[in-house]
């Protein structure tokens, strides 16, 4: 293997590594969240009698702008609430952030990732009235430099081990490493290979840690709340961002998709999925946090 190539896995291990080891400092009894181990044992057997979930094919793209797609996805992410979880204020409510990625992918972009193609996307988000619109522009306007000699480096690496073009991702487009459980670098990389089958040792990669995966998790039991962490969740009270509740909510997802990797043999890709596809069979709240680190 190419010396250039081992430092880089080593350095995407790396931080790999830092993000689990963060995990556990924020989980347990003495913290806002705690894992129950009966429950996610028997949550383990359920997964693996009901079987795999799979996404819905994708619209007809290229390999090219499924890339692209899910570099905007990345930049722009979730957050679409203002205050209540389920108030969307977007006009008529029907229109989704890959609605208007789809749209721009497939109908106004001409092989550029100019000025013009950017405002495009901005407006829609903007007129939309997505919220946190300053720090998604940045996003934005980060990609836009150099992307397409980023989706020639992963096309290039398609077959490779993911952790390179984490790797890539972080070191060139420093927006994706800012947070600290990496939940949308995790997420482009685990996106692309469930829907294109892209990279090997896929299953390195830990779960995105977000808002409607630990509300899955809480739903099955495998993740324990305390009582005014359940409170305010309830109550669609604001969860601060990086405070106590907020990331050991988030730490405890990703030890808890850890262990059911290991008891299901499926990959992380494969755990989110499952998750995230039956986030409608719950009902409850999903903790808000202003931000657009998921």
């Amino acid at each position: 293997m190419d010396i250039g190539v081992e430092k880089k896995m080593a350095e995407a291990d790396k931080i790999i590594d830092r993000v689990r080891t963060m995990a556990v400092d924020f989980v347990g009894d003495n913290m806002p969240v705690s894992i129950d181990e009966d429950a996610l044992n028997h949550m383990a057997e359920s997964m693996t009698t009901e079987g795999k979930m799979l996404f819905e094919p994708e619209p007809d793209m290229n390999q090219a702008q499924s890339v692209l797609t899910e570099l905007f996805a990345g930049a722009i992410n979730y957050c679409f609430w203002y205050g209540k979880y389920d108030f969307r204020p977007m006009l008529g409510g029907s229109t989704t952030m890959y609605d208007i990625i789809t749209d721009a992918v497939h109908n106004n972009f001409e092989g550029t990732v100019d000025s013009e193609f950017m405002n495009f996307i901005i407006d829609r988000l903007v007129f939309d009235r997505y919220p946190l619109i300053e720090e998604r522009t940045r996003h934005l306007m980060e990609i836009s430099i150099g992307a397409q000699e980023f989706i020639m480096f992963v096309l290039m690496n398609r077959n490779n081990d993911a952790r390179i073009v984490l790797h890539e991702l972080v070191r060139r487009y420093t927006g994706f490493s800012s947070d600290m459980f990496l939940k949308r670098a995790f997420l482009f990389i685990l996106q692309l290979n469930r829907k294109l089958n892209f990279f090997s040792e896929i299953d390195m990669i830990p779960v995105p840690a977000d808002y409607q995966v630990p509300k899955m998790l809480e739903h099955f039991g495998c993740l324990k709340y305390k009582t005014s962490l359940s409170n305010k969740i309830a109550s669609h009270s604001m969860i601060p961002k990086y405070s106590l509740e907020e990331v050991s909510i988030r730490g405890a997802t990703i030890l808890v998709c850890d262990r059911l990797a290991e008891l299901t043999g499926w990959n992380k890709s494969e755990i989110d999925s499952w998750l995230w596809l039956r986030r409608k069979e719950c009902t409850k709240p999903f903790h808000l946090t202003v931000t657009t680190d998921y």
